[in-house]
């Protein structure tokens, strides 16, 4: 007499029995693995904010050998709103590149105050993104905030005091050093300073001196120096 064999018994002999023959007749193929591409963008696009690291086109840049430094400075014309009385908003762009060495781009918000024909107080905050040919693809995003005072003495000279501080990057940690930026007069800096202002029909010139303070590097002796800046427009 054959006994009658469980249900879950004949589930697990059906299966076993289905993949055994599925594993006989299936067709064997051979993977071949395809090439991977990936798709980079050569020229930004025109809608999109200029927050893109700078690669420094070697095109432009002199021989390894030439220790001169090329400046390049762009400004945008200042936008500038009365928002009441002696109260003025404004908006300004500043980029400057040193070939073979580095550029920033500092992006300025100002409130200024004319309590009169002479004076006028002007505080600040802005977004400044700069690196050099060390980090090339490691740009650093600080905030910086700035004031200054200056009393026009004649109808063309003028006096100044002003003070800036540029906040340690917000995307890199504070382990992350750069030998060229730190306490480098020509990169955006924590300063303080004064000075004279000086224009004549299309000459203008600035004569002064600052302090520049490594706080982004917790250094604590500053670093003095004497600016001299002469302007002819045509």
């Amino acid at each position: 007499m054959i006994k009658k064999l469980p249900v879950h018994v004949l589930i697990v002999v059906f299966l076993f029995l289905t993949h055994k023959s599925f594993a006989q007749s299936e067709d064997t193929t051979k993977l071949i693995p395809s090439p991977s591409f990936i798709e980079t963008e050569l020229v930004p696009s025109l809608f999109i904010p200029d927050f893109e690291p700078d690669i420094f086109n070697e095109n432009l840049m002199p021989a390894s050998d030439d220790a001169a430094i090329n400046r390049y400075q762009f400004e945008t014309p200042k936008i500038e709103n009365t928002l009441f009385g002696r109260m003025t908003f404004e908006q300004s762009k500043t980029e400057v590149t040193f070939v073979n060495l580095g550029s920033y781009q500092h992006y300025n918000n100002s409130f200024i105050y004319r309590p009169n024909g002479k004076l006028s107080l002007q505080l600040g905050m802005g977004l400044l993104k700069q690196n050099t040919v060390l980090r090339a693809f490691q740009v650093g995003y600080q905030f910086s905030f700035n004031s200054s005072l200056e009393y026009e003495i004649t109808d063309w000279l003028s006096a100044y005091i002003y003070g800036q501080y540029v906040a340690p990057p917000f995307n890199k940690t504070s382990q992350l050093y750069d030998p060229v930026i730190r306490m480098n007069p020509l990169f955006f800096q924590t300063e303080t300073g004064g000075g004279l202002r000086a224009k004549y029909k299309n000459i203008r010139t600035d004569i002064g001196l600052k302090n520049i303070y490594g706080t982004q590097f917790n250094s604590s002796n500053p670093v003095k120096s004497m600016d001299t800046k002469v302007i002819i427009g045509f």
